[in-house]
């Protein structure tokens, strides 16, 4: 765990850019504008398509994120350093209100509805659910 944290805390650094980084902007839906925590933390994973568990290729932490957030995801953030950075990718945001990228109840998240390739930019994530919940909200 504390490895996974210094992992997490170290893709919020600061890099230069890499070609294979993914830039985009992370936007919330009006739908649940209104249960967004004051103080939350947004997370941002690249997912190889397809991967269903284990560790994200990268991830990027944001304390108090404003929307819309751009953002740029890329090596420099990988989960296990000198991973390839090979996508094809599916970018996800998830906003908890205490800071746990493991929050399964209660956190936003969203998805972006293609797969992306590294270097792709523009990229629009939409956070459009409520994880847990016994209807999500979803619109696409």
């Amino acid at each position: 765990m504390k490895t996974l944290l210094a992992l997490i805390l170290l893709s919020t650094t600061a890099f230069a850019d890499n070609p294979k980084d993914i830039t985009g902007t992370i936007e919330i839906d009006k739908k649940i504008a209104t249960q967004l925590p004051h103080k939350g933390v947004l997370f941002i994973f690249a997912r190889k398509s397809g991967q269903q568990g284990g560790p994200p290729a990268a991830v990027v932490r944001v304390p108090s994120a404003h929307f819309p957030f751009k953002f740029r995801i890329g090596p420099e953030s990988a989960m296990i350093p000198n991973t390839p950075f090979d996508g094809p990718f599916k970018i996800h945001a998830k906003l908890t209100a205490g800071g746990n990228a493991m929050q399964k109840s209660g956190a936003l998240v969203g998805v972006s509805s293609k797969e992306i390739k590294p270097g792709s930019h523009n990229v629009v994530v939409r956070i459009d659910q409520v994880s847990g919940a016994k209807t999500n909200i979803k619109m696409h």
